[in-house]
């Protein structure tokens, strides 16, 4: 768990306008070696480079609160399930 966190961390790391391709490209394979033992066959062909820039942290942000209100809307209410 704590390699999947690290290497989930760490994906958000490189800045594009601070580093290289290359080591963008050098950095991204180390984190594909160290997350495809840990991930599903589905998964391992998802591993790519952000391209959501600036505006990653916002979407992420945004999606996070509306999947969190949809489980609440979806879920029945304590007083409901003891009814």
């Amino acid at each position: 768990m704590a390699k999947a966190l690290g290497t989930h961390i760490a994906n958000h790391l490189i800045d594009l306008h601070a580093s290289t391709e290359e080591f963008r490209s050098r950095y991204l394979e180390g984190i594909r070696k160290a997350a495809i033992p840990w991930l599903f066959p589905d998964q391992q062909k998802q591993i790519v480079p952000a391209s959501l820039g600036e505006l990653s942290q916002a979407i992420g942000a945004a999606l996070v609160g509306l999947y969190q209100s949809q489980k609440t809307t979806l879920k029945p209410s304590m007083s409901q399930e003891r009814a």
